[in-house]
């Protein structure tokens, strides 16, 4: 009988504690902020707010359609937090590049970044000494001026990829997965990988699934209600504290044991050149910064690549395997219900570069359709459809109200599928990026973020990006797969929502 009065006790605390942040929350909203400055919303219900209005995947569609009834800035409220959306380029830009000093931190993430331990990765790191720290040693690596140094390791992958594509031609989501983690990871660790059972990629793939799960919007109670971080673990309705110290632990085995393998390497002699060997040779104090920089590319963070998205794509892309993969598997279904748009590409190549070898990077300038089919992919399917950042302080933007720690989303999805800014934004077609007309909207200058949380690894990745595709229309005819009765099979296009990233 005590035990049951215990647990009851127990639970109605954690509950009284979660209605009471609740009504602080918007007691706090309500009495400092004026109504009047805040931007134009939806309808919401008292407490929740919008909650019940949001979808549970692709935001962002939802999101285009809010814009077209409440502008291209707009609020909403879910469980006291507060959520603003830009839907141009103009607000976009104002905000996150030219008032970049304010707009360059990251919401509160309590499940993700306090309990989990993730705020000291570079995606979730609070903007400050830390993520500058992080930015100057992978701008040292990957920033414009050395990202050259990557070009040949980037173009013996690339033959590598196209050799396990004709082995193998119905194998292309592991062939892409392979190709991906490959230029990552031997940046990061030196390490090539050989086959898809890498423990590289496996590791990486399981330290993604746990930030996945740890950043889900609306999983975690804690997220809205930072008190219950505060519950010990053994209370009743305390799980999701249990299941943190648990992730907890194992995200660092993640993200250690890698630099751990690279030290015994370095010990043997046997370490091949990579950002942690040196980093590791000339800095050793600072193992946990390099730690969280290397994951950063292996784990994903710095995106380029493949799409194991959730509902949490609110975040900055960057230059690692998931960004490129992604980029990768929607140019291969673009070419197979498009086969004009790639045999003019195979002519532009043949013309340009010649049939005796595959292009080269430098050849970039020369391909202008080739390059108008990768701006398409960029803006037909972008590989962060929301970037997401937070203020660091009180702003007011065109007489709208813009609270500190407030999220503000850019919807990089809505403003590349814009009628206002793309003829027929549906469609797909290159053809818009030839010869177009002045202020069309370039999809690099947005799709790898914005301001002082930009990817660092951009050029890194738009070279892999470019040696890839230029590489597979020079080689290789991409045609709709058959089943064993020989038909053609028709593919779906519908891309998953969610994050690696």
């Amino acid at each position: 009988m005590h035990l049951f009065l215990y647990i009851c006790a127990s639970v109605f605390l954690v509950s009284l504690t979660a209605i009471i942040s609740l009504l602080l929350n918007a007691l706090t909203a309500h009495a400092h902020h004026p109504p009047h400055y805040w931007p134009r919303r939806p309808s919401g219900l008292p407490l929740v707010g919008s909650l019940l209005q949001l979808p549970r995947s692709k935001p962002w569609i939802h999101y285009a359609q809010w814009a077209q009834r409440f502008g291209d800035i707009f609020h909403f409220r879910v469980l006291g937090r507060e959520f603003v959306v830009l839907s141009s380029i103009t607000t976009a830009l104002d905000l996150f590049e030219r008032r970049s000093v304010i707009y360059s931190d990251r919401p509160l993430f309590v499940m993700c970044g306090e309990l989990v331990g993730r705020d000291e990765s570079v995606l979730f790191s609070p903007y400050g000494d830390r993520l500058r720290e992080y930015r100057r040693i992978l701008n040292s690596t990957l920033g414009p001026g050395v990202a050259h140094r990557h070009w040949e390791m980037q173009q013996e992958e690339v033959h590598k990829f196209l050799n396990g594509l004709l082995e193998s031609p119905h194998q292309l989501m592991p062939a892409i997965r392979r190709y991906a983690g490959s230029v990552v990871l031997r940046i990061a660790y030196g390490h090539v990988v050989e086959s898809d059972d890498d423990k590289y990629v496996l590791l990486a793939e399981e330290l993604a699934h746990i930030t996945t799960a740890a950043i889900q919007p609306g999983k975690w109670l804690v997220d809205s209600f930072p008190y219950l971080k505060h519950v010990p673990d053994w209370m009743p309705g305390a799980g999701f504290k249990r299941w943190a110290v648990k992730a907890r632990a194992r995200s660092d085995e993640l993200i250690y044991s890698p630099l751990q393998e690279v030290k015994k390497k370095i010990e043997k002699g046997t370490a091949t050149p990579s950002l942690t060997a040196d980093f590791i040779e000339n800095s050793p104090e600072n193992e946990r910064i390099i730690a969280n920089v290397a994951s950063s590319f292996y784990a994903g963070e710095l995106q380029l690549f493949y799409d194991t998205r959730t509902d949490s794509e609110m975040h900055s892309p960057s230059a690692g395997a998931d960004t490129s993969a992604s980029i990768l598997a929607t140019f291969f279904l673009m070419m197979t219900l498009h086969p004009n748009v790639q045999s003019r590409a195979s002519s532009e190549i043949d013309r340009v570069v010649g049939t005796s070898r595959l292009p080269h990077i430098t050849d970039r300038e020369k391909l202008p359709f080739v390059d108008a089919i990768i701006k398409e992919v960029y803006r037909f399917h972008p590989v962060a459809p929301l970037i997401i950042h937070s203020p660091l302080k009180d702003d007011i933007y065109r007489d709208y109200f813009i609270p500190k720690g407030a999220s503000v989303i850019v919807n990089i999805w809505g403003i590349l599928h814009d009628e206002h800014n793309f003829t027929n934004p549906s469609a797909f077609n290159p053809d818009r990026f030839m010869d177009p007309p002045e202020g069309t909207i370039d999809p690099r200058t947005i799709i790898f973020g914005l301001g002082r949380r930009n990817c660092p690894g951009k050029h890194l990745g738009e070279a892999s990006v470019f040696m890839a595709i230029s590489n597979a229309l020079a080689s290789l005819r991409i045609s709709k797969a058959l089943d064993e009765a020989g038909k053609v099979i028709e593919p779906v296009v519908d891309f998953t929502s969610g994050h690696t990233s």
